[in-house]
């Protein structure tokens, strides 16, 4: 689809003024995945002594894909909103499948995960078929 969209939400509230250990979950419109962003502080080239001086870098800890059952499908998805509260991150996944008439028709999903299943998830993405729950909207 070309797209490149994706949307940022706070992960954790910390203190504005220490920046480390700040969290933001990013979802990206063109592979369906989520993926989690912590800044730390950098280690390259700084005396660990005096380590509050090294600067501050942003690095990916999770990336999963918010489609798991969908996914495997021959289809095209697209997560097209994400949001979260406390304990859920919740996706809205528009899945393109070809009609035999070479019609396209989108069908809405939702996926939810919890955040403790993400959090724990890292580069790899390995999260079972449990973790992910889907629903597909036309039903609702």
């Amino acid at each position: 689809n070309g797209r490149n969209s994706c949307v940022v939400k706070v992960w954790n509230e910390r203190n504005p003024v220490a920046r480390v250990g700040a969290k933001a979950l990013v979802s990206y419109a063109d592979d369906c995945t989520l993926r989690l962003f912590e800044a730390v502080r950098s280690s390259q080239g700084i005396n660990t002594i005096n380590s509050a001086n090294s600067p501050i870098i942003c690095r990916q800890v999770v990336c999963v894909r918010a489609a798991l059952s969908i996914s495997k499908k021959k289809n095209n998805c697209d997560l097209s909103s994400m949001d979260l509260d406390d304990n859920l991150v919740a996706c809205l996944i528009e899945e393109t499948q070809m009609e035999n008439d070479s019609r396209s028709i989108v069908i809405p999903w939702m996926t939810v995960i919890s955040r403790e299943d993400l959090s724990c998830a890292g580069n790899e993405g390995i999260l079972d078929e449990e973790s992910v729950k889907s629903f597909d909207l036309r039903a609702a």
